[in-house]
């Protein structure tokens, strides 16, 4: 039998399951140390060796299996540890992400675990594991406010994502932004950005329902706009100016003057006379009130 990292682990797996703590820590220690030669080994291009080393993932899940022991030891300094270079050879472990967040928390540094679960919610959102890193951000709320009421910038991103998601307290966007901005002010990127995309959400929204009220309250119905769309296509005159004018007020529509001007183009071309004589003054200063 090949004696090689992934030998190792497996066999620390067992000595795990066998509650044999010790033993297990011995073996993904040779599994690390294995790991590590092999990868400084591999063979492959430059690209390759920076980007998919085969070895990058299996040392990440020997480091992170070794923290998950440490912290059965009450080790938790070196948990938090394993799991910070675990993380740093595979950023989608998200178990390296919990256990290194949990044993920096009980090894009572703050700075460490709140920057370990908000780089975790980031980089491995996606990941199978990022479900229980949503989890640990709720759980842990009267945590991140401790240490952002000391000023530590990713305990307060944490608050404010926690205020933002109602994870773990009610949801508050107005107090979520408020811990936000506090972590920016310390020219935390992570926190500039977030507000950044809080804003431009909350844009979005009051723009989509200012046009959802528009329709809503405009004198040409969704119906209407439908069957003179599908009538304009087929080249009904009197269906391309009213539609343009629908575009023109942005009734029914978005408005959108270059439709407009197209569809009552089309209907000029046929001979409409009203067509014609509102493109005349298209582009003048006439106000919008008196194209009907």
């Amino acid at each position: 039998m090949e004696v090689d990292a992934a030998f190792w682990k497996s066999e620390g797996n067992s000595k795990l399951k066998a509650n044999d703590w010790q033993g297990a820590v011995d073996c993904y220690t040779k599994g690390i140390e294995m790991a590590t030669a092999e990868m400084q080994t591999w063979f492959g291009t430059a690209e390759q060796a920076m980007e998919s080393n085969p070895k990058k993932k299996l040392l990440s899940q020997l480091l992170s299996n070794r923290a998950h022991v440490y912290m059965l030891l009450e080790r938790f300094y070196d948990a938090s540890e394993d799991c910070a270079q675990a993380v740093g050879f595979d950023n989608q472990n998200c178990k390296a992400y919990w256990r290194g967040t949990t044993a920096a928390l009980r090894d009572g540094r703050m700075q460490i675990a709140a920057e370990m679960l908000r780089m975790g919610l980031s980089s491995a959102w996606e990941a199978d594991g990022g479900p229980a890193l949503a989890e640990l951000l709720g759980k842990h709320v009267l945590d991140w406010e401790r240490g952002a009421n000391k000023g530590i910038a990713a305990a307060q991103y944490n608050l404010g994502l926690a205020y933002l998601k109602g994870n773990g307290v009610k949801t508050n966007v107005n107090q979520g932004l408020s811990w936000l901005n506090r972590a920016a002010r310390q020219q935390d990127e992570m926190a500039r950005l977030l507000i950044e995309k809080v804003e431009a959400d909350r844009v979005a929204a009051i723009e989509k329902k200012a046009a959802d009220e528009r329709a809503a309250s405009a004198k040409f119905t969704p119906e209407q706009i439908g069957l003179w769309t599908q009538l304009a296509n087929g080249g009904n005159v009197d269906a391309q100016f009213n539609l343009g004018l629908a575009y023109l007020h942005g009734e029914g529509v978005l408005e959108d003057r270059a439709k407009c001007e197209q569809l009552w183009r089309m209907a000029a071309a046929q001979g409409d006379q009203k067509a014609q004589d509102n493109l005349a003054h298209f582009f003048s200063q006439t106000g919008l009130e008196d194209f009907k």
